[in-house]
């Protein structure tokens, strides 16, 4: 009966430690934030190198007349692009949407930048409830 026990004990903490290795989905943003008028909003996050990733996202706005926001992606080298405002290649754009879902493919080591902008609206704060995760791709 002892060996059972002892067998069955160290079948779980096997499986626990594969499980444990095994890379999960991770939530990077589940909340609603405010953009001012004029303004924008950003987060950055680092890919783990481990493993290949996307991002999976959505977003809702309220405010303003017609509730609606830009967002843009970047990897590191196209938001200094668009912060200096040269040409960038964004990994998505979406313009003046009330709201949106989108999945991007996401490279391992680099840092990724999501940029609410409210930059045309003269009048209205926006806000925008924001769903972010990051989901490995097996």
């Amino acid at each position: 009966m002892a060996k059972r026990i002892i067998f069955i004990f160290l079948t779980l903490l096997l499986f626990e430690e594969i499980a444990a290795s095994q890379p999960r989905k991770r939530i990077l943003i589940d909340k609603e934030i405010e953009v001012p008028r004029g303004e924008s909003k950003e987060f950055h996050f680092l890919v783990p190198e481990r493993n290949k990733w996307q991002f999976n996202g959505s977003f809702k706005t309220s405010g303003g007349f017609n509730d609606d926001i830009n967002l843009l992606v970047m990897n590191q080298q196209n938001y200094v692009r668009w912060y200096s405002h040269y040409n960038y290649d964004p990994a998505l754009k979406i313009e003046r949407k009330k709201e949106g879902k989108f999945t991007i493919d996401a490279e391992p080591g680099q840092t990724y930048y999501f940029v609410f902008d409210n930059f045309f609206s003269t009048v209205s704060n926006k806000k925008v409830k924001v769903k972010l995760e990051l989901v490995p791709i097996h």
